[in-house]
């Protein structure tokens, strides 16, 4: 059985990676935590697909410095994780066009001395709600980010898969939580220190 994450990487972290370094060990323990969840949600899993979102791509093409360790990290941690495949897949594209490059996820304010995404979001929905119908045995999706609640939604009203929004902040903190609930969307929370990774 597979199930599939999105996981809006830039948006669960504590702070932004300075090195391949940092991106490798959010990525390790973004992975043991999805999977955590995953067998929770579905103990019958085998594989996962693992889309990671971000400002990747710069306004000239560039992949950013991020994007770079990113693509180094993903094929060391491909394989078993407690018995399950992981299949990660940096999400440049979308799915639907993927020899297509988005450019200008990211963007360089060099006045203001920081970086901003665009169309991440955007990508990571269009994206769940497309492929969930293709993954019956579930969709994860990984943010903090309210943003993403029309998505959960969405993917709840137009499709059987069980759909299960997991962020840093505990069920019962957002402003939509009784609506997702009462919708069957699942939440849960990547902090252990707020009752581990429970759905």
């Amino acid at each position: 059985m597979q199930v599939i994450a999105f996981v809006d990487f830039d948006n669960v972290q504590a702070r932004a990676p300075q090195s391949s370094k940092d991106v490798e060990f959010i990525v390790e323990e973004l992975l043991d935590k999805i999977v955590d969840i995953a067998i929770r949600t579905e103990p019958r899993i085998s594989e996962i697909v693992v889309r990671f979102y971000g400002g990747w791509v710069d306004e000239r093409g560039n992949f950013s410095n991020r994007a770079l360790w990113a693509l180094a990290t993903l094929p060391n941690v491909r394989g078993l994780r407690q018995r399950i495949r992981i299949l990660p897949d940096l999400a440049v594209a979308l799915h639907s066009f993927p020899d297509d490059v988005l450019i200008g996820t990211v963007r360089y304010r060099y006045r203001e001395g920081r970086a901003v995404q665009k169309m991440v979001d955007c990508l990571l929905s269009v994206d769940a709600i497309q492929l969930a119908s293709q993954y019956p045995c579930g969709v994860l999706i990984v943010s903090d980010d309210d943003d993403l609640v029309p998505c959960a939604l969405a993917i709840r009203g137009s499709s059987t898969a069980p759909c299960h929004l997991i962020r840093i902040r505990a069920a019962g903190r957002g402003l939509n939580d009784n609506l997702l609930q009462k919708n069957g969307v699942s939440l849960g929370t990547l902090r252990r220190d707020q009752g581990g990774c429970n759905v």
